[in-house]
């Protein structure tokens, strides 16, 4: 669950897609990703981790060139860990401008320049990441997509397909390692 619009997203098309629509995981690098303690990160979220995280999916990946540890904003770090607190549902760019004394463009522009993508993608991201989440604690599409902040399941089918390349029911049914 990379965000393509992220920098390390678009690393990663770069390397391994190309011209490719599809790109197959070794046997290795998938064992080396289950080590990983993916679940531990996501409920204990902070800075370091996320970078040690990334750091170690870099590693598996063989991307060396990718940098991620650069001093964030203090505002934007803000932003970041508001989200993670925060019902995403009842989220929206101009309550967090407000929150840091920014216009909603000017943070728009500081959140991309800082972490790579735009703000709207990062929370939908975040969104399609916590539906995922609820679904493998048990809870089915519908329920797990309205408690993330999505409208119906439908929307978060929608975003999905757009952001991932596939349905949510092909990921759920063909992700046997999603469950690390």
């Amino acid at each position: 669950m990379i965000n393509p619009e992220s920098i390390l997203g678009e690393t990663i098309k770069r390397k391994f897609l190309c011209e490719k629509e599809l790109y197959l995981i070794d046997h290795k690098e998938i064992k080396e990703s289950i080590n990983l303690n993916i679940q531990s990160t996501y409920e204990r979220f902070g800075l370091i981790e996320y970078n040690e995280l990334i750091k170690n999916i870099r590693g598996i990946l063989g991307l060396k060139n990718y940098h991620l540890n650069h001093t964030i904003d203090n505002r934007i770090q803000k932003i970041l860990v508001y989200i993670e607190a925060y019902s995403l549902e009842k989220l929206t760019v101009k309550e967090l401008s407000n929150m840091i004394f920014l216009s909603e463009s000017r943070l728009s522009h500081l959140f991309k320049d800082e972490i790579g993508i735009s703000l709207t993608s990062y929370i939908l991201h975040k969104k399609i990441e916590k539906t995922f989440y609820l679904i493998l604690k048990g809870m089915n599409i519908t329920d797990a997509a309205i408690e993330a902040g999505f409208s119906s399941s439908s929307h978060f089918t929608n975003s999905v397909r757009d952001k991932l390349g596939m349905t949510p029911s092909i990921i759920i049914k063909n992700s046997r390692y999603m469950q690390v």
